[in-house]
């Protein structure tokens, strides 16, 4: 008898490989479970950012009609030498801090990125309008050619949020698009794994 062989007819030397196969085996299952954790929470994360941004974009799509509402009006108003005295609504822009922060791998495509930074860019150019605007609102309202200016202004601000309007339907198709795209690679991958199944 060689002394592998008594070596492996010993029972602390079975008892010890036991042990080493017990704990890689509990090693690479701990492995898994954490794998399999974490693209659960990056998933949950991603689901969560994509429902933020839209979020933000429904509000500002619904803060921007409700401007160009009260924008339309005031323009028929200062041609008789009248004016709205209710603010306008700002966009929100979080959603671009947001993205940068957790970006989803849903949207990374260069199309997406690059239209949803020129969304925050728009909103935050159509906020700094609004601004200057209510600004000029409130303090010249004595002035001789206040009206004027704040025709100017109003078409300022009408032409801002159309384009902003323009941006929000781009982005969201293209988000569409992109969401459509993964589900038909994830509905691809699910039936190639169910074929391999069969085929096994």
């Amino acid at each position: 008898m060689t002394f592998l062989q008594s070596l492996l007819a010993t029972e602390w030397f079975k008892g010890f490989l036991s042990g080493v196969a017990a704990t890689l085996l509990g090693f690479i299952l701990t492995m898994l479970w954490d794998l399999w954790k974490a693209g659960t929470e990056a998933r949950e994360r991603e689901r969560s950012v994509l429902s933020a941004i839209s979020e933000e974009l429904v509000a500002n799509k619904s803060a921007l009609d409700e401007d160009l509402a009260l924008l339309s009006l005031e323009l028929s108003f200062l041609a008789q030498q009248k004016h709205i005295v209710q603010p306008l609504i700002p966009m929100k822009t979080g959603f671009w801090e947001l993205a940068k922060v957790h970006f989803p791998r849903k949207v990374l495509d260069p199309k997406s990125l690059q239209l949803l930074r020129d969304l925050a860019f728009l909103a935050e150019r159509v906020n700094y309008e609004i601004t200057s605007r209510e600004s000029y609102r409130i303090h010249n309202i004595p002035m001789s050619n206040f009206c004027g200016r704040m025709m100017k202004y109003d078409q300022s601000l009408v032409a801002l949020l159309n384009e902003l309007n323009q941006a929000i339907a781009a982005y969201q198709d293209a988000a569409s698009t992109n969401a459509g795209r993964t589900r038909n690679l994830l509905s691809r991958i699910r039936c190639w794994i169910s074929r391999r199944r069969k085929g096994a």
